[in-house]
C-alpha cells in the first residue's frame, strides 16, 4: 500500500490538511515519504485524529483475499508510516 493525495471533495469542513514529511523532515526522502494528512478531533474521544489514504499496490488484492494480515510500522509517531501486506 501507499501513501496518496487527498482529492479536495474528502476535506471535510473544520479539518486541517498537512504534508507530513519523514522525522528528519526531508519532503524528498528515498526511504520514507511523506503522507497528506487530515487532521481532526475525534468526535468519541476528542483526540486528535490523523486520516491518511492509502491504495493497494500490484498483488496486495490477492494477499490480502488470502487472508494475510496488515502490518502497520509507526516511525517517529504517529507519522510517517509504512504498511505492508504480510509476505508481500
Amino acid at each position: 500500500m501507499r501513501p496518496t493525495s487527498i482529492p479536495d471533495e474528502l476535506v471535510e469542513p473544520g479539518t486541517l490538511r498537512k504534508v507530513i514529511s519523514a522525522p528528519n523532515g526531508d519532503l524528498l526522502d528515498e526511504n520514507i515519504r511523506p503522507v497528506e494528512a487530515l487532521i481532526s478531533r475525534d468526535p468519541a474521544t476528542q483526540l486528535a485524529a490523523f486520516r491518511m489514504r492509502l491504495v493497494l499496490e500490484g498483488g496486495e488484492l490477492e494477499d490480502l483475499q488470502a487472508g494475510k494480515p496488515i502490518w502497520l510500522t509507526m516511525l517517529g509517531g504517529i507519522a510517517p508510516f509504512d504498511v505492508q501486506v504480510e509476505g508481500s
